[in-house]
């Protein structure tokens, strides 16, 4: 019995920081030149974990800034967070030394599934952001 308790609390908080935080695979890709029928890619992918709507920043190249902000959806579990997770992306632009905010979005993502949301900067230039949330 003396066993029993420090082998359950230690299962208990083991299941409960696995429910506390998640990860998410965020995947960029940047097209350029697409008016002159000559198409440029680069992509940038990482895999980002988020505890309590941390928020995390991912660069590309030298002009852009990726700025992401993720939870779990507030719905009343009756174990465990909800199997959605709300991320918000905001998309930022170098202009000389600054950033300037292109586009801010708001994404509902359920856990192991895909979204991908393509932003179009000018004629030339195309931005696809995938999201997909798992698990730890």
């Amino acid at each position: 019995m003396k066993l029993f308790a420090p082998l359950f609390i230690v299962l208990f908080l083991t299941s409960f920081s696995s429910w506390a935080s998640f990860s998410l695979n965020v995947e960029i890709i940047h097209k350029k030149g697409m008016d002159k029928g000559l198409v440029l890619v680069s992509e940038v992918h990482s895999v980002e974990d988020f505890y309590n709507a941390e928020e995390k920043e991912i660069f590309i190249g030298k002009d852009w800034l990726l700025s992401l902000k993720a939870r779990f959806k507030d719905v009343n579990e009756l174990l465990g967070p909800a199997g959605v997770v709300i991320v918000k992306g905001s998309l930022f632009k170098k202009n000389k030394s600054k950033y300037e905010l292109l586009i801010k979005k708001d994404f509902e993502v359920e856990l192991g599934k895909k979204v991908t949301h393509e932003v179009n900067h000018s004629s030339d230039q195309v931005i696809e952001l995938s999201f997909t949330p798992n698990i730890r």
